[in-house]
């Protein structure tokens, strides 16, 4: 009877329940058991027929115990897969998931912890993510489940549920800065509670429109919170983009250029715009705004804070350290660390990190920059160098400095700190630049100084485990040209 079972029943049975249900019904049923009667002579007919009869038996009965409806403790019944998925989410975050008999599905997931069992359920059935949130969110059960992850949590579950970012037209903005504002207006929901939100209430814009419409949004609260935006609207209202922008992180940058867009083609959104200021995060006391800084601390966030993963390279090169590595060599640091984010240069140019990294208050003037030389060129440049291409370093240097001898000693140099850090990273230490820039250096990063630290706090990277494997996600080291201060790196959120 049981290898009767194993091999044959149940296979029949799901032809007879198909037979049976509604196969366009996307309805879940969980039963605990199912009780028949059932008197069979196995040696009476083929396995096949026997199968049969008994799975049409099973068919029946399960058939029977769903046109009676569930009852909530032996039989249950969600609306689809989405639902039962919440639910599991719903019962993860409170708490109770493993008292319960009918999650034997998610067995494996058992040994996590919470928020790492809710990321792995949502990962393990990506098309049922984002309907599974926003279940949640039509119960009213989002934030208790969005209170148990954290922010890279956050942010890896809106990614699953939009990879890709499009521009928004007016009105799906529009309707992302109305959610945002009756949430809380940046100090309520999270990104992916209002990307779900945005999607239960407006589900005619596309996913990708809607997290473009976020991610602008966060650049318009900061600019709020750091009392940058009457600046930015001034330039929107006054036709000074242009020369704002170059100001800005390469992420704002988009969003200027996306509201620069925005207001040239309806002129009425400059109007509504301004007034999210009353509506936006308060900016910093009154004392830290003209500053920028609290009890001599600063904080700010950055693009280019992937180049504080080369200075150790740089300090550790005794030649590299003789021309760039003195506290007067600052210009030459600048024009060095521009050289290392090869076409992003432009972007770099006034990015804090990067001159903070130079040990520089702010962007040298163009007459100094073409008055940069060094001491003296490095030593061995051919030998080190070999057959690899300094294209990368030193195509888009030359607006910064107009000396060709002196680009090509500043993209060897670069070439040299980037084949550096690529030699610490398993398995790639033959890897290109720009594969480094990607998937290394690039990305947000958030920066605390004080007088007597630099900490850098790194966004996921898509090569974080080499990181790791390599020690990155956790270095600390001093500056030559700034002994004071210890710098440490880390993950956000650490």
């Amino acid at each position: 009877m049981d290898d009767l079972a194993r091999k044959y029943v149940a296979e029949s049975c799901g032809r007879a329940l198909s037979a049976l249900l509604d196969p366009n019904d996307p309805s879940v049923w969980v039963i605990g058991d199912v009780c028949l009667d059932l008197l069979i002579d196995v040696h009476a007919a083929q396995p096949d027929d026997i199968a049969s009869f008994w799975a049409s038996r099973i068919a029946a009965s399960v058939a029977k115990v769903i046109s009676g409806g569930g009852d909530g403790v032996r039989v249950l019944h969600f609306v689809n897969r989405a639902a039962y998925l919440a639910r599991f989410l719903r019962d993860l975050a409170s708490g109770t998931a493993w008292d319960q008999w009918y999650y034997g599905q998610f067995d494996s997931l058992r040994s996590l912890p919470a928020a790492a069992a809710i990321r792995e359920a949502l990962f393990r059935e990506p098309e049922e993510a984002e309907p599974a949130l926003v279940h949640l969110y039509q119960t009213k059960e989002l934030k208790l489940v969005a209170g148990c992850l954290t922010g890279l949590d956050h942010r890896l579950l809106l990614q699953l549920c939009s990879p890709a970012e499009t521009p928004p037209t007016g009105e799906c903005f529009a309707a992302v800065i109305r959610a945002w504002v009756e949430s809380g207006a940046g100090s309520g929901a999270s990104d992916l509670e209002l990307y779900v939100q945005m999607r239960s209430n407006h589900p005619e814009h596309a996913p990708a429109e809607v997290r473009s419409g976020i991610v602008h949004l966060n650049a318009i609260a900061g600019w709020i919170r750091h009392s940058q935006f009457n600046s930015i609207m001034a330039a929107l209202r006054n036709g000074f983009v242009p020369e704002t922008v170059k100001h800005l992180p390469s992420q704002e940058q988009e969003s200027l250029l996306f509201l620069y867009s925005l207001c040239a083609a309806e002129p009425a959104w400059i109007e509504s715009l301004s007034a999210l200021e009353e509506a936006g995060p308060p900016p910093p006391a009154a004392e830290e705004r003209s500053s920028g800084r609290a009890d001599g601390i600063t904080r700010f966030r950055s693009s280019f804070g992937g180049l504080f993963l080369v200075l150790p390279v740089l300090i550790e090169n005794q030649g590299l350290l003789r021309l760039y590595g003195n506290a007067e060599d600052k210009v030459l640091r600048y024009l060095l660390l521009l050289a290392c984010c090869g076409p992003h240069s432009a972007s770099a140019e006034r990015d804090p990190a990067l001159l903070l990294a130079a040990g520089l208050d702010e962007a040298p003037e163009n007459a100094e920059l073409q008055q940069a030389r060094l001491r003296h060129k490095a030593d061995n440049r051919g030998q080190e160098t070999g057959e690899e291409t300094i294209e990368f370093f030193q195509t888009h240097m030359a607006g910064f400095c107009a000396d060709a001898g002196m680009r090509t000693e500043l993209a060897w140099a670069a070439n040299l700190l980037m084949r550096g850090l690529a030699s610490r990273l398993p398995g790639l230490s033959k890897s290109s630049a720009e594969f480094l820039w990607r998937n290394v250096l690039a990305g947000d990063a958030w920066f605390t100084v004080s007088p007597g630290m630099i900490l850098v706090e790194l966004s996921s990277r898509p090569l974080e485990i080499v990181m790791r494997m390599a020690g990155l996600h956790e270095l600390t080291f001093r500056l030559p040209w700034s002994p004071d201060r210890e710098v440490r790196i880390r993950p956000e959120n650490r």
